[in-house]
C-alpha cells in the first residue's frame, strides 16, 4: 500500500501574483493604460476574493469568476472590457502565472508514486494558488485548513483528519512535505519511503550534515496523537515518541527552505528547478 501525502505551509509569499498579472496586463493591452496597471492588479485581486468561495464551492462557474474579477476589477479603475475579453485576459494571465514552489512540491510527490496528494490551504488562499493546485493533477485534492492562522499544527491536523475520514483502512504512514522546500525531489521522497518501510512503526526523516530535514513520514499509529496537537506546536514530540529514524543523505534539499520570493529567485539561479 502506498503512503499518502499531505502538504502544508503553502505560503503566498512564495507565489508571486503581481508579476504574472502585470505581464499579462501589458501584453493584453499592448502598452495602453500603463499608468493604471498597479491599480488594476489590486482591484482585480480584490474582486477575485469576493467570488472565489462561490466558484470553488460550485455556486458559480470558474468562467463566471474570471469574467467578474477582470471585468469589474478593471471597471473599478476606469477600463471597460467585454466578458469575452475578460476570458481572453484570463487566458493570457494563466500563461504568465508561475506555479513555482507549489508545482515543484506536488510534482515530487506524484513522481515518487504517492497518491492521493492532499494539499492543505488557508481559508484566505488566493484564487491563483487554488487553481494551480486543483488543475495540476486529478490525484491532487485541496483540503481547507480553517484554523491555519493558529499555527502549523492546524494545517497538519486538517490533512490527517481528511486522510482518516477518506479511508476505511488507514495507510501505513503519511509523507509530510513543506511547500517552502522547492528543491525536494522525487528521488529523495522515494529513498525516504523505502527507508521508512523497513520499519513502518517508526517515524522517519532525512538528515544532511547532521541536521534533521524534511520531508518526514509519520506512521499510522501517530495519527491520533497528531490530531491532539494545537497552535504552532509541531510534531517533534510525536516524532520522538515514535522512535524517529534518520536516513543519512547528501541531498541538501532536505534542509533548504525559502521564505520570500527574493530568496526563491536567488536559489533558482544557483540551482535551476
Amino acid at each position: 500500500m502506498k503512503e499518502k501525502t499531505v502538504f502544508f505551509d503553502l505560503d503566498d509569499t512564495l507565489y508571486d501574483r503581481s508579476g504574472p498579472y502585470l505581464a499579462a496586463f501589458r501584453q493584453f493591452f499592448g502598452g495602453r493604460y500603463e499608468d493604471k496597471a498597479a491599480q488594476a492588479y489590486q482591484a482585480v485581486m480584490h474582486r477575485g476574493y469576493e467570488v472565489f468561495t462561490a466558484a470553488h464551492t460550485g455556486k458559480i462557474s470558474m468562467d463566471a469568476m474570471h469574467i467578474y474579477r477582470h471585468q469589474i476589477g478593471l471597471l473599478d479603475v476606469g477600463i471597460r472590457i467585454t466578458a469575452a475579453q475578460a476570458l481572453q485576459l484570463q487566458a493570457v494571465y494563466a500563461a504568465q502565472q508561475q506555479r513555482i514552489t507549489l508545482s515543484a512540491a506536488v510534482r515530487a510527490a506524484l513522481d515518487a508514486g504517492l497518491a492521493p496528494v492532499l494539499v492543505t490551504v488557508r481559508p484566505d488562499a488566493s484564487p491563483e494558488l487554488l487553481e494551480a493546485v486543483s488543475g495540476f493533477d486529478a490525484r491532487v485534492e485541496i483540503v481547507p485548513a480553517p484554523d491555519a492562522h493558529l499555527g502549523q499544527a492546524e494545517s497538519l491536523k486538517a490533512g490527517i483528519r481528511r486522510l482518516v475520514s477518506r479511508f476505511d483502512c488507514l495507510p501505513p504512514g503519511v509523507v509530510v512535505l513543506l511547500g517552502d522546500q522547492p528543491l525536494v525531489g522525487a528521488e529523495l521522497v522515494r529513498e525516504l519511503t523505502a527507508f521508512y518501510l523497513q520499519k513502518p512503526e517508526c517515524a522517519a526523516a532525512p538528515a544532511c550534515d547532521g541536521v534533521r530535514g524534511n520531508p518526514v513520514i509519520l506512521p499510522a499509529g501517530a495519527f491520533g496523537e497528531t490530531l491532539l496537537l494545537s497552535g504552532d506546536k509541531g510534531a517533534r514530540g510525536i516524532l520522538a515518541a515514535f522512535g524517529l529514524r534518520l536516513m543519512p543523505t547528501n541531498d541538501t534539499a532536505a534542509i533548504t527552505d525559502v521564505d520570500t520570493w527574493e530568496a526563491y529567485e536567488s536559489l533558482s539561479r544557483a540551482k535551476p528547478l
